[in-house]
C-alpha cells in the first residue's frame, strides 16, 4: 500500500535552512512562521506565509530557509493530475512546479 497522501511536518529553526529531494509531486504549505523557497530548474525564489502553499514536480532539490523566527512546513506527496483533470481545474506545468488558480505565491523582493 502506498502512502501517498501522507503529510509530514518538518520545523526549522530561525535562520535555518533545509533541503529536500522529493521523487514525486509534492505540495509545501507554511503552517507556521515565514519562509523562503527555492527549487532548482525553478526561475524565482518565494517567500511564503502561514497558508501559502507550493507544487512542485518530482526531482527537484528544493530548498526552505526561514527568517528570524522558526517555521513549520507541511509536506505532502501528490498524485500529478490527469491531462483531462489538468485541463479541467485550471492547472497548469510552468517552470517545473504546478500552479492551480487557487494557488498562493509571492515572489519575494
Amino acid at each position: 500500500m502506498q502512502k501517498v497522501f501522507t503529510r509530514k511536518m518538518l520545523h526549522i529553526d530561525a535562520g535555518q535552512a533545509i533541503s529536500l529531494w522529493e521523487r514525486n509531486m509534492v505540495r509545501l504549505q507554511v503552517v507556521s512562521g515565514r519562509v523562503w523557497i527555492t527549487a532548482e530548474g525553478v526561475d524565482d525564489d518565494y517567500w511564503l506565509n502561514p497558508g501559502e502553499e507550493m507544487e512542485f514536480s518530482g526531482g527537484k532539490r528544493i530548498v526552505v530557509e526561514t527568517g528570524n523566527r522558526p517555521g513549520s512546513i507541511a509536506v505532502q506527496p501528490l498524485r500529478p493530475p490527469s491531462l483531462l483533470n489538468a485541463i479541467l481545474n485550471g492547472h497548469w506545468l510552468q517552470n517545473g512546479r504546478t500552479r492551480g488558480r487557487f494557488a498562493k505565491t509571492s515572489p519575494c523582493s
